[in-house]
């Protein structure tokens, strides 16, 4: 599916029961990040500091794709040459996604703004604001204990 279209219908609906696992399980092996924390920047110190089952639901993901393989994500992520990244594995309505997340933020603003201020090579993506509840109840879907 088309980069823009995919990431706005990736919402899963509330209620689903949370369980942590391990980032391994649940991220995309890639090349670790360095850590992205500024003072508006994401409330996540990197992809291998901590797993995103055990942030806040109440927190916020800036979304930036949503593909359709692990190999996709990873090119993805390389041809962007942003450490920042993290990935992730969701399910949405049955179907296995693989996601590129700008980064995980304590409240909505500071996801907006992040996204509002993505760099350059990011701008052609239409990012999706979604909180971390939803991105961890996709990513258990995607992967049950």
């Amino acid at each position: 599916p088309p980069a823009k279209s995919t990431p706005e219908q990736l919402e899963t609906p509330r209620g689903k029961k949370a369980a942590v696992i391990s980032a391994q399980q649940a991220a995309v092996s890639l090349p670790p990040a360095a850590s992205p924390i500024e003072s508006s920047a994401p409330a996540q110190e990197s992809a291998t500091s901590a797993s995103l089952q055990d942030l806040p639901g109440d927190f916020w993901a800036v979304q930036l794709i949503a593909l359709n393989s692990q190999t996709q994500l990873r090119d993805f992520m390389q041809s962007t040459q942003l450490d920042e990244l993290t990935g992730a594995m969701i399910e949405v309505n049955g179907r296995t996604w693989y996601v590129a997340l700008l980064g995980i933020y304590e409240n909505r603003d500071l996801a907006e703004q992040a996204a509002a201020q993505r760099p350059v090579a990011l701008q052609r993506y239409e990012p999706y604001i979604r909180s971390v509840a939803s991105l961890q109840a996709a990513m258990i879907a995607a992967d049950p204990l």
